[in-house]
């Protein structure tokens, strides 16, 4: 039996989601770094009841949640279990006394309600205000995305390999590892020359090129006000005006 649960519904990706190519065609990019790293000041990540249920779309808004407001200066907005689980269960309709229930989440529907009503993080309502689709066969666009978000949310196929070590996600050899547990929703904080960093199961894991090329199914991008410091840029140093200069196109809900 899984130690862990995973919750990204099966399915295909909302075609009316905004395209953050639009968002990277409409600015003056900078070079893409070699090396990203969104996650080594956070100092520990909550499992968030992704162990109990398959919440793992709503544990992954609150690594992101959590992550920005570490690296903005804000004040910490750290999602409860409780909070976690309660918000899974009004959006799925999971009843944790019907295991038949616990079916996850889509992506696009978590996103737009990010926009539309929120998610809370520790007692405060936090709301984004752009939710885009990256092209996952130009992973530079995910990469753009973490570097000037601050991360991306992932939908990727798990391989059994992927549960048992938490150390490195690599392609199994083995065919046995290779069997499919089902679909997950990480959230992505940083990444290298050789690998990326995602949040899963309450812990940083590293992700290997190969992985991620083989088993990504979707990435998102996030505009959130939350990643603004006091100083009215982001950690990197980037303008508000300058992450909303294709907002017409990045922050149309979907459908």
């Amino acid at each position: 039996m899984s130690r862990f649960k995973l919750g990204r519904a099966f399915g295909a990706r909302h075609p009316a989601l905004p395209k953050m190519g639009a968002f990277l065609n409409a600015v003056d990019l900078p070079a893409l770094n070699e090396r990203q790293d969104w996650y080594s000041s956070v100092a520990e990540w909550g499992m968030l009841r992704n162990d109990f249920c398959g919440d793992c779309t709503i544990a992954c808004v609150g690594h992101m949640n959590q992550q920005e407001s570490v690296y903005s200066g804000r004040p910490e907005y750290i999602m409860t279990d409780e909070e976690a689980l309660v918000q899974y269960s009004d959006l799925s309709g999971f009843d944790p006394m019907k295991p038949e229930t616990d079916t996850g989440l889509y992506e696009g529907v978590v996103g737009k309600h990010w926009l539309d009503s929120g998610f809370t993080c520790g007692g405060q309502l936090d709301r984004i205000v752009g939710f885009a689709d990256c092209d996952i066969r130009n992973l530079d666009e995910v990469k753009y995305a973490v570097q000037l978000t601050g991360n991306s949310m992932l939908g990727i196929m798990l391989p059994t390999s992927a549960e048992t070590n938490l150390d490195l996600w690599d392609v199994p050899t083995n065919p046995r590892d290779a069997l499919i547990l089902g679909a997950h929703c990480v959230p992505a904080v940083g990444f290298d020359k050789d690998h990326w960093y995602v949040v899963s199961w309450g812990q940083l894991v590293p992700v290997t090129n190969a992985f991620m090329a083989k088993y990504l199914l979707e990435a998102h991008a996030t505009l959130t006000h939350r990643w603004m410091t006091s100083k009215d840029t982001t950690p990197a140093g980037f303008s508000w005006d300058y992450l909303v200069a294709a907002s017409q196109e990045f922050s149309t809900a979907a459908a």
